[in-house]
């Protein structure tokens, strides 16, 4: 068997159908699933402004009056 298409057309998602191996979600599930991610994305992106926050607290400065 061979698939031919470009990139981003489907092909992986093909042949994992194909082979049994791709979950299906109906809209309610998916879109609770989206809502989970962007959460956790806010989340991440949060945790690394504070880091970054700390980060610069920990650089040495120096100032002459």
């Amino acid at each position: 068997m061979t698939i031919i298409g470009d990139v981003g057309s489907g092909k992986s998602s093909l042949m994992n159908a194909i082979i049994g191996d791709m979950l299906f979600f109906d809209l309610q599930e998916a879109e609770n699933i989206e809502r989970q991610e962007n959460d956790w994305k806010s989340k991440v992106l949060a945790a690394q402004g504070q880091i970054e926050k700390k980060k610069g607290k920990r650089k040495g400065v120096v100032s002459l009056s």
